[in-house]
């Protein structure tokens, strides 16, 4: 009979504990969007990429500007390291970005996923033809 009462309160006192575990989330990284723009020459088997600066960046928030190479939303120049970064505060709204790049006789487009703009860097790698 002992055991049975030491197993009872062992079991409601096992069941009354508190199990739940909740860490608080620390965002590191500022949300941004990163165009990385590159040609791509292949020879035999090596594949190589090089980035290209001065390119023109062309950020468009709805397809329909995009399809028109109308106005764009947000426009950059790559860096040295073949880079343009826009900011949160720059996109201001979560969604789905389309980008348009230039340089010189090279273009190239893409599309971005959906962006909720709450954590992190999303690269974007654009190849010029």
């Amino acid at each position: 009979m002992k055991q049975i009462i030491l197993f009872a309160a062992f079991i409601f006192l096992f069941a009354s504990c508190e199990r739940e575990m909740v860490f608080d989330v620390i965002s590191e990284t500022a949300p941004s969007l990163t165009v990385i723009t590159e040609t791509k020459t292949v020879s035999g088997t090596t594949t190589t990429y090089t980035k290209i600066s001065g390119a023109t960046v062309k950020v468009y928030n709805t397809k329909a500007a995009f399809d028109a190479n109308g106005a764009a939303f947000l426009s950059k120049t790559t860096g040295a390291d073949g880079r343009a970064v826009f900011t949160k505060a720059e996109l201001a709204n979560k969604g789905i970005f389309y980008v348009r790049v230039n340089s010189g006789v090279l273009a190239g487009t893409g599309t971005t996923p959906y962006m909720l703009l709450n954590d992190g860097n999303t690269s974007l790698f654009i190849e010029l033809k």
